[in-house]
């Protein structure tokens, strides 16, 4: 771990507040700061940058510049999941930013055959049309000790309402306009949904969640951080819902697993890598109400498979544990 003299600005810029921030904070940002970024690069033996915001693009030409080994972590290609956030004028800046930005980590990727990271198959594809230095991962949080054991799964009890769960951010592209539009009108089993996350589209979740009068039915708990109190939820619940619109490899579907719930997500990004339909998950048509419905009908009827599809699950858990995980990042950093 490096210390240097304001390295706690550096964040600034990656989680902005919105696309008008970054227009305007970036150019004074690096003007002020330009000392200060060279100085960390220098004083570090290698980086591993996330991209594609402003500040990762340039911590990798620095690192170029200063001949310093660096590794590209690449989570999603923004060029999908940043217009999503926006409308009107602000949805066709945030697709020109996307596309720029990207299109610059391409470039230095390509042109310095820089190791590159991958959450997924899809992202891990893409980035191979640009070097051959590029390594499949998954972020995983868990141990593999942390893995519910085949002996530990309880099989869903239908006669109780069935636990439906939901971990992350709370943002238009998860699709839960959809989901809540699917659960007010779903009776074919009774069921009861938790929702944890907290962002931009709360408001608008909560105004749904009024409007189809189920709030005797949702609970919202807010952001729970990864740890004893998440996993206790993953393990309590049967079923775990994600019907994003775009993805890289969320972890949270693997936190599913890991905890015992069977996945239902959305066909995207790299979920197929690890949701293989009928086998350790189901997937589904994105933006599709009917889709999921179609989901959730199919589990109803298919009550032992479900039970298989959860232990075939843990063992891709196991998989994907953090222990299997960081040897793949060990290898990228050699």
């Amino acid at each position: 771990m490096y210390c240097i003299a304001r390295y706690d600005c550096f964040f600034e810029l990656t989680p902005f507040r919105n696309l008008v921030d970054l227009c305007m904070q970036w150019p004074r940002f690096k003007r002020l700061n330009k000392g200060t970024l060279s100085s960390f690069v220098q004083s570090v033996d290698r980086l591993l940058v996330m991209s594609p915001m402003p500040i990762c693009i340039e911590l990798v030409k620095l690192a170029v510049k200063y001949q310093k080994p660096v590794v590209l972590l690449s989570r999603q290609d923004t060029r999908r999941v940043l217009p999503q956030r926006y409308k009107g004028i602000q949805r066709w800046l945030a697709s020109f930013l996307a596309h720029t930005f990207e299109r610059q980590v391409e470039r230095l990727v390509a042109k310095h055959e820089i190791t590159v990271l991958a959450l997924g198959s899809q992202i891990a594809n893409r980035f191979r049309r640009y070097t051959s230095k590029v390594y499949c991962m998954a972020s995983s949080r868990y141990r593999l000790s942390e893995v519910v054991s085949r002996d530990d799964l309880i099989p869903v009890d239908w006669t109780r309402p069935v636990r439906l769960l939901f971990v992350g951010r709370v943002e238009v592209n998860k699709g839960l306009l959809e989901l809540l539009e699917c659960l007010s009108e779903f009776s074919v089993f009774d069921w009861r949904l938790t929702l944890v996350g907290d962002g931009a589209f709360m408001p608008e979740v909560k105004r749904l969640i009024e409007q189809y009068q189920l709030g005797g039915r949702v609970e919202l708990t807010g952001f729970i951080p990864f740890g004893p109190e998440l996993q206790r939820l993953y393990r309590s619940h049967d079923l775990f819902i994600l019907p994003s619109y775009s993805e890289g490899l969320p972890q949270v579907v693997l936190e599913a697993m890991a905890g015992g719930c069977l996945v239902l997500a959305s066909n995207v990004g790299g979920i197929p890598d690890v949701v293989k339909s009928g086998h350790t998950g189901l997937l589904f048509a994105p933006k599709s109400v009917g889709a999921l419905r179609d989901a959730l009908t199919f589990v109803n009827s298919h009550r032992v498979q479900v039970e298989s599809m959860r232990m075939e699950a843990l063992n891709v858990a196991r998989e994907y544990a953090f222990e299997n995980q960081i040897e793949i990042v060990k290898e990228s950093l050699k």
